[in-house]
């Protein structure tokens, strides 16, 4: 056998070894990995693709402005500010 085809045969046997490497890595994922505050927002999805701004796509989306909560000291509740300052949020 040349070292040329040789060295094709290894180089084929090695990319399926790092393949597989890699597919078996995403499934013990869940097992072997802490969670961080990228799995819990999404970042890190599913076989390790990466959504950097899986909310913010979302909100821009659903055209939806974040609620400002304030608490109620006297009242003790929490309700959403409307104004602040006399400006309307």
């Amino acid at each position: 056998m040349g070292r040329h085809l040789e060295g094709r045969l290894l180089r084929s046997h090695r990319d399926e070894v790092f393949r597989r490497l890699g597919e078996n890595y995403w499934r013990l994922d869940p097992y072997i990995r802490a969670r961080n505050i990228s799995d819990r927002t999404g970042v890190i999805q599913e076989g390790g693709k990466l959504d950097y701004y899986p909310l913010g796509e979302k909100l821009i989306r659903a055209k939806a402005k974040p609620k400002i909560l304030a608490w109620n000291v006297n009242g003790m509740n929490l309700s959403t500010v409307t104004t602040i300052n006399g400006r309307r949020v």
